[in-house]
Formats: structure tokens, C-alpha cells, sequence
């Protein structure tokens, strides 16, 4: 989360296209973004009764009984909030919502979030009924939240997001809490890859040294649904739940040193692209691709998406939406959304990326998105490169 700044304009790339390495394609990929649509305007969020400051951070959703469950981070309470959206093409009707009886409480002094408990991301097993959610925890040097240590935490419901119950960190950066050591490691994202759940987030390295990187941990999705059911919290030992990614078929780094120690980080990671300015990575499956898909945020200027066919390695960047700039003018927080019915987190040929902006000043900040067509003659390509035509 980003505190203390305020947020302006942009400009779209319209046709980009995609070449693959793959001879079974004959002839080019194509992706094709649509104009930039504002979904809700500051007034509008109050208006259907959603925080002024929402979403503060990626949002997490899924489909139950035919309705959207929708959750982000709420800046103004540093809690979570979640929405029942009939329609996630029309914001402006069928929101309702969702009043919590018992939110993630923030932990005590010294925790890992102390002053910032808010989740966005959500796994919603069928077979138990059990909602998972990720959240992001702060730690504010300062207590003001200009600079802040931060790391993700795990939760569950029962009752869809009406209570939550916290179990505790499983993922924290690399580098010690220490100084004013500041380490964004964004909202998280949970995706389901095979047995796994990923949490695509961004780290950074021993000594605090350099930018933040998006890098990835992963949990087995039963051992998840298992400490759930259990419902004890983490409170020691390492935080080994999630593993971080370290490289070849490697997942050794602990998501947390010492669980009672929050302040000495977690284990090591290797980072999953080269650029060192790219903040709140946001994945999701194209079931249309047989791919996944990345977007981020290049620092405050610029939406940016990649592919990949693992969730590992990936293809270059293409920009999507540009033209924002440090806070007031950023564009930030985006969120990959199917809206043409089923998963919202599962893409077809058309999506959507929803993202903030401006992004800094919450009175001035419009909830936007931009319209996504992919297209492919034959196969879906193994390897996407992009260039803009």
C-alpha cells in the first residue's frame, strides 16, 4: 500500500502483436485494448456504500450461486473489504456490501502487521466451503506509514467473508526489518497451479539493497485447506506453509524465518523478470491461451502484462495502459477480471484490467479498466513476444 501521496492521465497502446516460437502457428497473435473506462468515480464508491479509498491494493475474486464475491484492501480502516457485485460489468447497481462481524484484526507491537491488515486475494474451495484469503500486513517505522515493512498473512472463512478467522504470516521479503528497511511486497495473488497455490508478489534481497522484484511462493492447496480447518495460528518455528521459488525446479527459500521473530524476514528467492521498478503483480490462467497471464504496475507511469506457460518464466512486457507518472498521476493497482460469466480469476478471449487511477488522492481516484482481446489463428503460442504496431 502507498500512503501520504496523492494521484492524472494516460495513453493506449491499441493494437499489439504477438509472434510466437512455436511453427505450429502460422500466422501472428494478436491482442487488441480498448479505450479506458471509469467503472466508479469517487462518489459513485461512496455512493454504493464502498470505502472512498477502495480498492487499496489488487482485488481477489470468485463466483458463488451465480453472484461475484469481490475483496480488496480498504486504505481508510487498513482492513479488508469484500462486495457482492451481480454484475461486474455495472458497478453501479447489484453491490452490496459485505458487513463483517470479525475482519483480520491487526496484530500487536512489533507484528508483522501491526498497523496494516488488508487482503485482497481469495480461494474459495468447493469442496469444504472454506474461503481462503491472502492479506497484506505493515509494519510503519514511523507510524505514519511513509515508510513500512511489509509481508503477507493468511486467513479463512466460514461464511464468506462475513467473519475471518487469522492464522498468521507465511510470507515475508528476504531482507530483516531493520532501520527504515522498506519492502512493498504488493497484495499478493493466489492462483491455482496444479496441487499448488502461487502468491506472485515482489521481494526483496538480504541487506535491503536495490529494488523490489516480483518473485512467487506456493503452498499445496491441501495443506492450506488443512491448517484452515485446524484454525491454529502460526505463532513459531519457520513459516514453511509457503515456499519461495529459488530457481530451476527449486522452492527452498522458507516464506518465513522465524514466526516469532518477524522482524528477521524470510528466506531466499529468485526473481521471475529482470525490471527492478514493477510493484503489485496480479496473475490469472487463460483458459483461452492455455497461459497465464501477469500485469503490473511499472512503477506509478504504466500497466504493463506478460505471459507465461509455467508461471514462471516469462515472455517480454507489452504496455497496456500508459501515461501516469509519480503519485498524483499514477496508474496502479491492477486486477485481471473475467466479466463475461463463470470464475472471474479464469480469462477467456476478452478480459478486462481494472486498475486505479490517478492513484494518491483517494477524492480524486477513479476506479478504471481497459478491455483486452486476444486472438490466435491456429494453436495458442508456447512462448509470447510482443511487438506494437
Amino acid at each position: 500500500m502507498i500512503h501520504g501521496f496523492k494521484p492524472a492521465a494516460l495513453c493506449l497502446l491499441p493494437l499489439i502483436t504477438f509472434l510466437s516460437s512455436s511453427s505450429r502457428v502460422i500466422r501472428a497473435q494478436t491482442v487488441t485494448v480498448g479505450s479506458p473506462q471509469t467503472m466508479l468515480t469517487p462518489s459513485q464508491r461512496t455512493g454504493v456504500r464502498l470505502s472512498l479509498s477502495f480498492p487499496d491494493g489488487n482485488m481477489g475474486a470468485f463466483l458463488y450461486h451465480d453472484t461475484n464475491y469481490v475483496f480488496a484492501p480498504d486504505g481508510a480502516t487498513r482492513n479488508t473489504q469484500g462486495a457482492t457485485v451481480h454484475d461486474l460489468n455495472n458497478w453501479l447497481s447489484g453491490v452490496s456490501v459485505i458487513h463483517t462481524k470479525t475482519n483480520i484484526h491487526r496484530g500487536g507491537k512489533g507484528a508483522f502487521d501491526h498497523n496494516y491488515a488488508g487482503g485482497g486475494a481469495v480461494y474459495y474451495d468447493t469442496s469444504s466451503g472454506i474461503l481462503i484469503g491472502l492479506y497484506h500486513g505493515e509494519y510503519w517505522y514511523n507510524g505514519d506509514g511513509s515508510v513500512f515493512y511489509s509481508g503477507h498473512g493468511l486467513a479463512y472463512s466460514n461464511d464468506l467473508g462475513v467473519t475471518w478467522h487469522k492464522l498468521g504470516e507465511v510470507v515475508s521479503p528476504q531482507a530483516a526489518r531493520s532501520g527504515n528497511c522498506h519492502v512493498e511486497v504488493g497484495t499478493g495473488t493466489l492462483v491455482a497451479v496444479g496441487d499448488y497455490l502461487y502468491d506472485y508478489y515482489t521481494d526483496k534481497a538480504t541487506g535491503c539493497s536495490g529494488h523490489v522484484q516480483i518473485s512467487v511462493a506456493r503452498a499445496l492447496i491441501s495443506a492450506v485447506i488443512a491448517a484452515a480447518r485446524a484454525g491454529t495460528p502460526f505463532t513459531s518455528g519457520a513459516g514453511t506453509l509457503f515456499m519461495k521459488y529459488t530457481g530451476g525446479d527449486t522452492w527452498n527459500g522458507d516464506g518465513v524465518t522465524d514466526l516469532a521473530m518477524p522482524r528477521n524476514g524470510g528466506g531466499a528467492f529468485t526473481a521471475l523478470t529482470a525490471g527492478n521498478t514493477f510493484f503489485e503483480p496480479n496473475v490469472a490462467y487463460s483458459s483461452y491461451l492455455d497461459q497465464y497471464v501477469m500485469t503490473y504496475a511499472n512503477s506509478f507511469a504504466s500497466l504493463e502484462i506478460r505471459f507465461s506457460s509455467d508461471g514462471l518464466t516469462w515472455g517480454n512486457p507489452t504496455t497496456l495502459v500508459g501515461g501516469g507518472g509519480s503519485p498524483p498521476n499514477g496508474i496502479y493497482y491492477p486486477t485481471l477480471l473475467n466479466t463475461s460469466g463463470g470464475d472471474p480469476e479464469t480469462l477467456g478471449s476478452t478480459f478486462y484490467v481494472y486498475y486505479v487511477h490517478p492513484f494518491g488522492d483517494w477524492s480524486q481516484s477513479n476506479l478504471k479498466r481497459v478491455q483486452v482481446t486476444l486472438e490466435y489463428d491456429l494453436e495458442p503460442p508456447t512462448n509470447l513476444q510482443a511487438t506494437v504496431q
